[in-house]
């Protein structure tokens, strides 16, 4: 007998269909175990790859304990993992259209990650220079944080990607109070907001279909103060804490999440990040899936830092990587992929993405062959700033500030090399490129 386990087929869909490379085939419609119908014989080779990938919605099925030889025990070690895939991909561009910004939108090609730009993008917001963009839980709406605005917007998401802008507006206080930076979990969002020159702030909101309110009721009350400028949030919802970064202190926060969304700093925090500011810069954080680890950008000494944190969001440092890691120069955004097998980095200064390969029990990264990568497919540098991997973790995107284009790469599963799909594409109106992304 061959068979396995099959895990994250989303229940509408039908149509996954596996082999056993014996002549044997099985369609599969739900989760959990598997057995050819076919018995084999022992000596057989086998070797389990998907047919048919799923199909509504798009999914990308992977395959673990593919290979081996029948014995005479039953196989039953086959797991077949499936992600859906990514639909859209949102960026922003804090300074196109003469400085006032813009939002751009595509459409991502489930099969080859091509994207396709939505009709009308790039879009001209209302409020000025966009910043940084997130995707609301449901996939129904981004969010922008307009750095020049003081202010969030909610913008609807259509069919084809197409954006309604500005469904919905919350403010972040007094118009010196600037947001940089979103992070959601399912029920709350947070925004990093600098206030000139030093008071910066954190601000918690409640999502209600799209509609942004103060999660303690008023916005003084759902205010919390922070150090200067954090450009960069990520949550950790299994714990239900806040990280941050500290751009130009030097520092690194963690916040508890409590009930209504309120927020109370850790034990220590904030924690000095290296020899702080000016010689360490943290400029961004990236969480890995399923375990406590943190990874951060440091874009003045060249490097990526791994730290472990506690339950109660104690932080410890575990390793420092620099140039000789194969990092390039300026490493600004970064990625973990959603299976936690690979980080991705964008290095600013030199025109690259580094990749690395993961250690899922101690979070130490490895040099992936060939990294880094050109982010624009030449050897002109176009400044990188932000990278993410779309939700089936078949496709890595950069965004190249000065180019004002996007680049769109595929994974190879095994190794975490990129291969460029296709030319980058323009995300601008006029000029001044793109920085955060955000994909769906």
């Amino acid at each position: 007998m061959l068979g396995g386990t099959v895990g994250g087929l989303a229940t509408t869909t039908a149509n996954l269909v596996i082999q056993d490379g014996l002549g044997d085939t099985l369609p599969i419609a739900s989760n959990g175990r598997f057995v050819f119908p076919n018995g084999l014989a022992p000596g057989d080779a086998y070797t389990v790859s998907v047919q048919t990938q799923p199909g509504t919605p798009a999914q990308f099925c992977r395959v673990s304990n593919a290979t081996g030889v029948i014995s005479d025990f039953d196989v039953t070690n086959v797991v077949i993992t499936c992600l859906t895939t990514g639909k859209y991909l949102f960026t922003v561009n804090p300074y196109d259209n003469s400085g006032n910004g813009s939002v751009a939108s595509f459409t991502i090609n489930p099969s080859t990650g091509a994207l396709t730009a939505a009709a009308g993008s790039p879009y001209t917001p209302t409020e000025l220079q966009p910043y940084y963009v997130a995707v609301d839980p449901t996939g129904q709406f981004i969010y922008v944080a307009n750095s020049a605005s003081a202010s969030i917007s909610t913008d609807s998401v259509g069919t084809g990607g197409v954006l309604t802008l500005d469904v919905s507006t919350a403010s972040t206080g007094a118009s010196s109070n600037l947001p940089f930076s979103i992070a959601i979990d399912s029920n709350y969002l947070y925004v990093g907001s600098n206030n000139s020159p030093n008071n910066s702030a954190i601000e918690a909101y409640t999502l209600n279909g799209g509609v942004l309110s103060p999660a303690a009721g008023t916005l003084a009350a759902s205010t919390y103060p922070a150090d200067n400028t954090p450009y960069s949030l990520a949550v950790d919802a299994s714990s239900a804490l806040l990280f941050g970064a500290y751009l130009y202190d030097g520092e690194l926060f963690v916040d508890s999440i409590g009930g209504g969304g309120a927020l109370s700093p850790a034990a220590g925090s904030p924690f000095q990040f290296q020899q702080g500011a000016p010689a360490n810069t943290p400029y961004a954080i990236a969480l890995y899936p399923g375990a406590k680890f943190a990874y951060v950008t440091d874009s003045a000494a060249n490097t990526v830092s791994l730290y472990s944190y506690t339950a109660s969001g104690a932080l410890s440092l575990v390793a420092v990587y620099d140039q000789g890691a194969t990092l390039g120069l300026a490493p600004n955004g970064l990625a973990v992929d959603p299976t936690g097998s690979f980080l991705y980095v964008a290095n600013s200064g030199s025109g690259t993405v580094s990749a690395f390969t993961i250690n899922s029990a101690t979070g130490v990264l490895t040099p992936v062959a060939g990294s880094p990568f050109m982010a624009s497919g030449t050897a002109s540098p176009a400044t990188p700033t932000s990278v993410r991997v779309d939700p089936s973790a078949q496709f890595a995107y950069v965004t190249n500030g000065d180019a004002g284009t996007i680049s769109a790469f595929s994974i190879d599963f095994a190794t975490g090399a990129l291969t460029a799909v296709g030319q980058p594409l323009s995300t601008i109106i006029s000029g001044g490129g793109p920085g955060s992304l955000a994909i769906e």
